[in-house]
């Protein structure tokens, strides 16, 4: 089957994988093709983020596109000091 994923940009790719395929090997063709890391590629099928199993599993059909979304790491630190000037 072939999916249609769509990056940030709007640039849109074709894969050609099948139903069985585990999103964690889809996420790996996609690093490998658009140079992304793989930690920071989230996947979205309409409201649904696809995490972990299969492609058939979440739902993703024939010619379904999906929305490459990248995370955004950082955030706060565990435990916030004072500095005080002597």
């Amino acid at each position: 089957m072939q999916i249609i994923v769509t990056a940030p940009t709007g640039a849109s790719t074709a894969y050609a994988v099948l139903p069985s395929t585990q999103i964690s090997r889809l996420k790996a063709m996609i690093e490998n093709q658009e140079f992304i890391p793989g930690d920071l590629i989230r996947l979205v099928n309409g409201d649904d983020e696809l995490v972990e199993g299969t492609l058939a599993g979440n739902g993703v059909e024939e010619d379904e596109e999906l929305s490459l979304l990248l995370e955004v790491p950082g955030g706060m630190r565990a435990k916030w000091r004072k500095k005080r000037m002597v």
